[in-house]
């Protein structure tokens, strides 16, 4: 007997709760069961296909089909003052802005904190419970202290359970250097369809602003903004046009995934 594939969803879809009836509908068409709504007060409880997983790392988790390919992904934040949890559709295509000849290494700004340690924090016994049940991001649960607090006049003494648990410890980077975002703004761009494996199947044309920044000048700073807004959209455009002609429902997040073979454009940027 094949043992279910149990997994669990986030309860919402999308950052500013989208249409749950078109979320439920889009789950069952993927071949996903719900077993339990309301799991508790972020997730569901849902019965995967066989061979799908959940992946990802942080605050990321990805819902990856049995081919390892990315069909949606959610964001999750489970800290007990900090609760939040979403899930967006996947496309099998995307359109990525890249920056022609970038080299990451010569603009890469160095962390602002970095971690120094750890540092021994009171929590709840309900938040340490909780910590344990959805994670600890941030925490280190191994060698927590549970203790009886006590408060009130001698002989009226009441308790409240605590518990001493170590938290990360953040400091600023002495070798923190800022690179003004400008920088890479002014280098020439283009847009890509990938496809879902990364695979470039169309490039726009490069293009690259031609108003300078200034950051004391208002006016050439909107100047700047509006040029550059404007030339992104021609080479999201080229993209878009791209796909229509060649997958007019590119946009659907159900649409395309059985197609074994795809089509490339000799055009390319790269």
């Amino acid at each position: 007997m094949i043992k279910p594939n149990i997994s669990r969803l986030p309860i919402k879809y999308g950052a500013y709760s989208k249409d749950r009836s078109e979320y439920l509908e889009r789950l069952a068409q993927m071949g996903i069961t719900i077993i339990e709504a309301e799991y508790d007060d972020l997730f569901m409880q849902v019965e995967l296909p066989q061979g799908w997983s959940l992946g990802g790392e942080g605050y990321q988790e990805l819902l990856l089909d049995d081919q390892g390919r990315e069909r949606a992904s959610s964001f999750v934040k489970t800290a007990f003052w900090d609760r939040d949890a979403f899930l967006s559709f996947s496309r099998r295509f995307q359109i990525s802005y890249e920056v022609k000849d970038y080299n990451e290494d010569d603009y890469k700004e160095k962390p602002r904190y970095i971690k120094d340690g750890y540092e021994e924090v009171e929590i709840t016994v309900e938040q340490y419970q909780r910590l344990r049940r959805d994670g600890a991001d941030g925490y280190n649960l191994e060698n927590a202290i549970l203790y009886d607090w006590g408060y009130g006049e001698e002989g009226e003494e009441e308790y409240e359970r605590k518990v001493i648990v170590q938290k990360e410890k953040w400091i600023q980077n002495p070798e923190y250097v800022h690179i003004p975002w400008h920088v890479t703004q002014e280098l020439p761009f283009h847009y890509e369809v990938r496809d879902w494996d990364g695979t470039v199947l169309f490039a726009s044309e490069s293009r690259q602003t031609f108003v300078p920044y200034q950051e004391d000048d208002q006016d050439q700073k909107m100047a700047f903004f509006d040029n550059r807004t404007a030339i992104e959209k021609q080479g999201k455009e080229e993209c878009a046009q791209w796909l229509t002609e060649n997958y007019p429902d590119w946009e659907n997040p159900l649409a395309y995934w059985d197609l074994k073979e795809v089509k490339r454009s000799s055009v390319s940027n790269k």
